[in-house]
Formats: structure tokens, sequence, C-alpha cells
């Protein structure tokens, strides 16, 4: 089969564009998954058009070209000659301007995950959807397999390839997709081991979502936004590595250093075992409020010694981080939807630490927990 693809900038109404058929390789740029203006069959070849806009009446244009069978006749595009592997083909195609422009991709994939965050071990529920935002369409797949996602690390580490332990059926898979409708092509749960059969640590991990290749529209995968899933050990384990790394500060002034020993040890504090019904959840028999209160006074201290000595910065930076992560993973263990006045301390704390003010959103989680407990 013949594919060619060209591209062209701004254009004008009515521009005249060479395709070169390439030998059955698929000459690609930018993403196939713009604009669908019109599927065009006219005589031997198909030929589908994107458009994307830019700004003003500028526009880019996509052509892609496939050879095809039967003949009808749409108007605004002629065909000069039946083209053969390596013949040039000249297309007069009208595009649509104004309100007949089309401002987003026929199909649109979108990853998301159950949560924002995960504990080490937690299941990862991976949800990948299709959205027509063009016409009723039938896409055609190969096989059964309509999506797939990979997982990488912090360093772009390939972890784990969801497909790469499962067999689908060989059958071509044909899924109807209406104007405006969402369609999920797959559900399913990564158990935080990679590809090579070992669980993974606390980190930063990345997921890539996509819908396969299809056989009559889209020739290439169509990806879905690639975004973070930060997976932790449990809260009290967050804090143990907070304890380690101030205790691997070396200020200068001994002034700082005790500084330091009243923050390790408030933590401390709250890492009592009586406090804890395990690493996750905080016993709600016990004066609980106490851990929060400790971090609170932590963060104080610890402020104060990135002003004393500001080498430390980085350092002290990374522990009130983990400190507010931990507190945040204590609130996210208990909270649902149906305590509005918990979530709305939540949002709260999640301001907060956007305006780098962990003091107060660590008060703000110590509500929203609280709040949880009461209800």
């Amino acid at each position: 089969m013949a594919i060619a693809m060209v591209f062209i900038g701004s254009v004008s109404a009515a521009p005249v564009i060479e395709i070169t058929l390439d030998n059955g390789t698929l000459v690609r740029t930018g993403y196939q998954a713009d604009i669908t203006i019109e599927q065009m069959q006219n005589g031997s070849i198909w030929i589908a058009a994107w458009d994307r806009y830019i700004s003003g009446n500028d526009s880019e244009l996509y052509y892609i070209v496939t050879s095809g069978s039967g003949a009808t006749r749409i108007p605004d595009v002629s065909i000069t000659n039946d083209p053969t592997s390596d013949e040039e083909v000249r297309v007069n195609c009208t595009t649509g301007r104004g309100d007949n422009r089309v401002q987003s991709p026929p199909i649109v994939v979108d990853v998301k995950t159950d949560k924002d965050a995960y504990k080490l071990g937690e299941p990862v529920n991976v949800s990948i959807t299709a959205t027509n935002n063009g016409p009723n369409i039938t896409l055609r797949f190969p096989s059964s397999q309509l999506a797939d996602f990979n997982i990488t690390n912090e360093t772009g580490q390939h972890i784990y390839h969801w497909s790469h332990d499962k067999g689908f059926s060989p059958i071509i898979t044909e899924i109807s997709i209406n104007h405006s409708e969402t369609i999920e092509l797959l559900n399913d749960a990564w158990s935080q081991v990679g590809d090579d059969g070992y669980p993974v640590t606390p980190g930063k991990y990345y997921i890539d979502g996509w819908m396969v290749k299809e056989l009559r529209y889209f020739h290439s995968e169509i990806h879905g936004e690639r975004f973070e899933i930060p997976i932790y050990s449990g809260p009290r384990n967050i804090k143990r590595d907070a304890i380690c790394e101030l205790e691997a500060i070396t200020p200068a002034q001994n002034s700082v250093r005790r500084l330091i020993d009243d923050s390790i040890w408030l933590i401390n504090e709250s890492l009592r075992n009586e406090l804890w019904i395990n690493d996750t959840h905080l016993n709600p028999k016990e004066p609980a409020g106490i851990v929060f209160d400790a971090e609170m006074i932590a963060a104080i201290l610890l402020e104060c010694v990135k002003r004393c000595d500001p080498t430390t910065e980085d350092a002290v930076n990374d522990v009130i981080n983990k400190l507010t992560r931990a507190d945040e993973l204590i609130v996210l263990a208990v909270i649902d939807d149906r305590n509005p006045m918990a979530k709305e301390y939540l949002d709260k704390a999640y301001e907060c630490l956007s305006k780098d003010d962990p003091v107060h959103a660590i008060r703000y989680f110590k509500l929203a927990w609280h709040t949880m407990m009461q209800s």
C-alpha cells in the first residue's frame, strides 16, 4: 500500500499541494491527531485532511494519502492523475474558513489514574478513554487490543509495559463512536511491579498511554498527556527519612545545630507508637493532633535554620516537603467526598503549599483530619 504525507504552512483558500508517494512509508510531520475536516475518497486513493488553527487566518494543513478502492466524488477535491508508487499527485483542495473551521482534534485520548499519589505497593488503577470531537465514525483495529500504556521512572528508564505479557485475539475489532461520545478503551491496574518482576521503589514515575494504531483513519498511535505518578512509602517512613536527612546536615554554627536537633526531637515525638494504628493511619483514640502540632513547630524551627545558615536551604526544604507530604497522606487515607468541610480544609492546605507556607498547610491538614474523625 502506498502512503504519503505532506505539510504546508500558512495557506490560502485553495492551495495546490504536491504529494509524493513514499513506497509505503508514512512520512509524519507533527501529530496525526489534529483536526479531521473530512475523509475524502476519489479515484483509487484516500485523502485525509487536517487543519490545525494557529492564529488569525493562518493554519497548518496535513494530508495523508493511502491507496484504496472504489470511487466517491467529493466537491472541491480534484486529482490530476491516478497515482502509482513514486508518482506525484496534484491535489486542489478548498479549506474551510470562519465558522466552518473545526478547532479540536477528532479523537482525544485521555489517560487517568484513580488517585494523584500512591503508597508503595498500592495498585495504580489506569483508565484510557477516547472522545470523538468529529463526526460519527467506526474505528477498525487489527486485533482486540484497543489501547496500551507504559511506565518510566525519573531518569526515563523503562519500568513497565501493560501489554508485554498479554495476548490479544488477532481478529479485526470495530468500535463505533458518535460525535461527542467518550468510550473507555482500557481499564486495568498496575501492581507496581516492573517488567523484570521486581517491585518498584518509592519515587516519581510517569505514565504514557495511547490508543493503538487503527486501520481506517489513524495510521499511528494517539497518545494522551503524559503525567507523573508519585509513589511514596507510608507517612511514618517518610518522617523517618526526614529525620535521616536532618541528621546528615552539618551546619557551621552550633546554634543552628541545636535548632535541627530540636526539630528531630519533635518529629520523633510525632512517631510515638501509641499515636499510630499502622504506618498510614493515626489512632483516633489518642491525642493524635500532636502529630501535626509537632510538625508545625518543627517547620517553624527549620525556617529559622534556613535564615541562619543559607547553605542548608535545599536540604531543609526537602525535609519540610517530606513532612507536609506525610501529613497530606495521613489525610488522604481517611478523607472522602461525603465531608465537604474536610475537603475544603484540604484545598486550603494545598493553597498554602502553593504559596510556600508549609506551617499553615500543616494546620489545615490537621483540621481536615479532625473533621473526618468527627464525622
